[in-house]
């Protein structure tokens, strides 16, 4: 039987770990989770895990506020990137984790939802 292993990174290891997680996994997709229907219903979950799990009480962020504007330093960008794994089933390369794709939550949304549809 063939296994797909990601190259260990911190923050992929719990999934990775998993004996369910490495059957299901696809190319970098988790074929069991599901993103919401569209750009703003991801955002709207990003917004609410990074508000509730990674921001002060009483400061929160909006899906076009940049993630380094709003202090989101790097261990805190891993706990989003496993987030987006364990809830969307979506898993970003090294590559894909540029800018472009996680400046803010809408960007990220975006860059999910390209990717699930193109799965």
């Amino acid at each position: 039987m063939v296994r797909f292993n990601p190259p260990p990174v911190a923050g992929r290891l719990l999934l990775a770990s998993c004996p369910a997680a490495r059957h299901v996994r696809s190319f970098g997709v988790l074929m069991s989770a599901s993103l919401p229907p569209d750009i703003d219903g991801v955002a709207d979950a990003l917004i609410g895990f990074i508000n509730t799990q990674i921001m002060a009480p009483g400061r929160s962020i909006t899906p076009t506020d940049s993630f380094e504007g709003a202090g989101i330093d790097s261990m805190a960008l891993l706990k989003i990137l496993l987030y987006v794994e364990t809830e969307f089933g979506i898993w970003i390369p090294d590559e894909d984790q540029v800018d472009e794709h996680i400046a803010n939550a809408r960007t990220l949304a975006e860059y999910l939802c390209r990717r699930a549809s193109a799965a």
